[in-house]
């Protein structure tokens, strides 16, 4: 009776939900060529321009509940990727989209989906295990910098670039960069001590620069609570100083209650308090000490706040906050670097008698993120076309995250060498490893890897060039040759990748489980 359903479904619902994937699918390839800016017109004829698949994704919508479902499934898999690595959301998309609508033609010819479901997911396991041997260690920094060069892939932003490349030669990667706009006619950088943490503002009432959505202010207040806030009275002391002194509050707190923050967010609506929020996730945050270290840069009385009222002896102090929906960074004086100098001191002769690995990783996070920095990365609008200067904006962030990236799990040559790797080897393993209706999941990643690069690059040029049998050549469709890609700049980092066959696989698997 189940399986009738199954088949009802699929033969009233085939043909729509083929249609829709094969025109997601056409319109994911056109971000392949990352050098374009990509833009959409709305209903009421608006412009909007499009930086990445994971945009395109968000402004779907069908009449389809179940292509919907299925579209905002892939939106899913894509944030993993971005999540993990700050790339690969169009390798997600084409990847998650082209398995799904060949394994529905597979499934309507009667092959069983479990087994389909299953061989995607043995593969999955199989493509992390390559794509980890394949790496390759950064052991230089002109490595990194080619990284910079592969991910803008233009030569407009030139000096931009350069920028970049100094802060990889100059900052140690736990470093956080913001990208800010310069006030003077140049490109320029500025280093602060600070810190970041995984926790944004609990409600986007707080919320005061608009344009990139975040709150920021300069010189506010910090309250550290590691007791639940569960009266306005508890802060009426230090709601009066602030309100006083005109500067901003900033509270991180593991619990406030909803009626407590209602009227915080109605003082800030009213402009009769300046105030954000930030509620933190007890259990991790306390394991890792985050908070301990917080308070020592801010000067706040973290450990010792009384639960029944908070004094003005519990305020610390930054230079700069900047919230966003996730994370959180403070810029702190000059003079806490004195401060946070000795407590490495302190913690680098604790992690020298620590008993326990996972004691050991501790201490080094804490290190870490106590002699961090936070770069301020000015651009002046004016030297770029302004449109792009959220396009720019991107590039950035996508070169931070890939060089973390790049320096966690190595990288990998880029283009399509790796991909002809992988294939031969997955035809081989699959033989071996894969039972009945299983393989056919095999020659479905095969096809795909094929097929993509079969479209988009000279395939029959690739092919017959002795240099693209080698693992480290490839071809560069922004130069229309083959290059060394080390030597060229045409790398990407391994964790991308992993990402991508990982959260694509998994993703198919689990929605033909549920078929």
């Amino acid at each position: 009776m189940q399986d009738n359903k199954k088949k009802t479904f699929f033969l009233k619902n085939s043909l729509d939900l083929q249609n829709y994937l094969k025109k997601i699918y056409d319109c994911l390839k056109i971000f392949l060529d990352s050098s374009q800016n990509i833009c959409i017109f709305s209903e009421k004829k608006e412009i909007y321009f499009l930086n990445n698949s994971l945009n395109f994704l968000k402004n779907l919508d069908f009449f389809s509940k179940e292509v919907n479902l299925i579209a905002k499934l892939i939106e899913q898999a894509c944030l993993k990727t971005f999540s993990l690595s700050g790339n690969g959301t169009t390798l997600t998309s084409l990847f998650s989209t082209k398995l799904m609508l060949d394994s529905l033609k597979f499934l309507l010819l009667g092959y069983d989906s479990i087994f389909l479901s299953n061989g995607f997911s043995k593969i999955a396991y199989f493509s992390a295990e390559r794509i980890n041997h394949y790496s390759i260690e950064i052991t230089k920094l002109s490595q990194l910098a080619s990284l910079i060069r592969t991910i803008f892939n233009r030569k407009e932003y030139k000096q931009i670039k350069k920028l970049l490349i100094t802060l990889v030669l100059n900052f140690k990667k736990d470093g956080v960069i913001l990208v800010e706009d310069s006030t003077s006619d140049k490109n320029e950088i500025e280093i602060y001590q600070g810190i970041e943490i995984e926790k944004g503002y609990i409600s986007s009432y707080f919320i005061n620069d608009f344009k990139s959505f975040e709150v920021s202010y300069k010189n506010p207040y910090i309250l550290i609570s590691k007791h639940s806030i569960a009266s306005i009275e508890q802060l009426e002391e230090v709601i009066k100083f602030c309100k006083k002194k005109n500067r901003a509050l900033i509270i991180v707190t593991e619990n406030i209650e909803k009626s407590v923050l209602s009227e915080l967010i109605l003082k800030n609506i009213k402009k009769h308090l300046k105030i954000a929020v930030i509620k933190y996730n007890s259990i991790k945050f306390l394991n890792t000490e985050i908070l301990n270290d917080l308070s020592i840069l801010t000067h706040s009385n973290y450990l010792n706040t009384d639960p029944k009222k908070f004094t003005v002896n519990d305020l610390g102090n930054a230079e700069k906050v900047i919230l966003k929906k996730t994370k959180s960074f403070f810029i702190v004086s000059k003079f806490s670097k004195l401060i946070s100098m000795r407590k490495i001191k302190e913690l680098t002769k604790k992690s020298l008698l620590a008993e326990t690995e996972h004691e050991k990783e501790t201490l080094k996070m804490r290190i870490a993120r106590l002699s961090g920095n936070i770069a301020k990365l000015k651009i002046n609008k004016f030297l770029i076309n302004s449109s792009e200067f959220e396009f720019v904006k991107t590039k950035i962030h996508q070169s931070i995250d890939g060089l973390k990236s790049a320096i966690e799990e190595g990288i990998l040559p880029g283009g399509d060498s790796i991909y002809f790797l992988y294939s031969k080897e997955l035809v081989y393993w699959s033989t071996i490893n894969l039972v009945g209706d299983e393989i056919i999941s095999s020659k479905l990643i095969f096809s795909l890897l094929k097929d993509l690069f079969n479209e988009f690059l000279p395939f029959t040029k690739l092919k017959s060039s002795r240099k693209s049998k080698k693992k480290n050549f490839s071809y560069n469709f922004t130069k229309k040759r083959i290059v060394n890609c080390f030597k060229d700049g045409f790398i990407k980092p391994s964790k991308v990748l992993r990402g991508v066959f990982w959260n694509a696989l998994t993703l198919v698997s689990s929605i033909l489980k549920a078929v």
